[in-house]
């Protein structure tokens, strides 16, 4: 009978060790991005957006993979901050992680207006509709109606540029519009006429 050194429990021991480590180093990631997570979240409720931007950030940092919560605090954020392309960028991955987020491609068609860019938020009215029900409904005339005010905006916007430059701002027809991707209630009635 062969004798053993005592390598194999050894081996066994050490292989062990390191999942332990492996478990303890993930459920430490997790915890400090449910944290970070739940920070962003007041910060943002409190009007506080270039924290919450910073906590959201940790948290994407320490997920391991792709989370809609934090990922959705990432475009909220970035969008109270009018970091209009992380924004877009944010809601583009949000989309991804939750196909039926009507909010999500309610703000990209948003986004899309914003830009005059009247083919996409276009793709996003066809998309909200094959979505259906009442709410992909509702988000879908809203962004309709705002692309149809859009259009007829940035027609006279662009008109006023080039026709008289040094024009002060019009309230309503010059000055840019905030992008808030929550329909209210006027919205919603906008989008039914």
């Amino acid at each position: 009978m062969k004798r053993h050194s005592g390598k194999f429990s050894t081996f066994i021991v050490a292989i062990i060790v390191i999942a332990l480590l492996c478990g303890t180093g993930w459920f430490a990631a997790q915890a400090y991005m449910t944290r970070s997570l739940k920070t962003g979240r007041a910060l943002y409720e409190k009007g506080d957006y270039s924290a919450a931007l910073a906590s959201f950030q940790k948290a994407d940092k320490f997920s391991l993979r792709p989370n809609a919560d934090v990922t959705r605090g990432l475009a909220d954020s970035y969008l109270a901050l009018s970091d209009f392309d992380n924004a877009k960028k944010s809601f583009e991955k949000l989309a991804k992680l939750e196909p039926r987020n009507a909010r999500a491609l309610y703000a990209l068609g948003l986004l899309a207006i914003r830009a005059k860019n009247y083919d996409d938020a276009e793709k996003q009215i066809t998309a909200l509709r094959e979505l259906g029900g009442d709410e992909g409904t509702k988000y879908a005339d809203a962004l309709r109606s705002k692309m149809e005010v859009g259009k007829v905006k940035g027609f006279f916007q662009d008109l006023i540029k080039k026709v008289v430059p040094s024009l002060p701002s019009i309230p309503g027809l010059t000055d840019e519009e905030p992008v808030n991707p929550d329909l209210q209630s006027g919205d919603a009635k906008e989008g039914q006429n």
